[in-house]
């Protein structure tokens, strides 16, 4: 069943069956865990996983986001250092 609330809710299952926070890249050195939801970027509250792509993609590459990040009942800041696509 898909994550109806709000926020975007990083999968338990990554695409084609790998992990869902690639080891070593910017969500893993953020310390993103899957079933993570992230609820705001930059102090601006992220209502579904396709804003937050959009939120990201306004981005560049190097760009440093604060992200407010929900795990088990619990918020927490962590900041995310932006990649490129290719980076991992």
């Amino acid at each position: 069943m898909g994550y109806t609330g709000d926020g975007a809710r990083v999968n338990t299952k990554g695409a084609g069956g790998g992990p869902p926070v690639t080891a070593g890249g910017p969500g893993d050195k953020a310390g993103i865990e899957a079933g993570d939801v992230i609820t705001e970027v930059d102090g601006v509250q992220v209502h579904s996983g396709q804003e937050l792509i959009v939120k990201i993609r306004s981005h560049r590459p190097g760009d440093r986001l604060e992200l407010t990040v929900e795990r088990d009942g619990k918020e927490r800041a962590a900041e995310l250092t932006l990649g490129s696509a290719s980076s991992g």
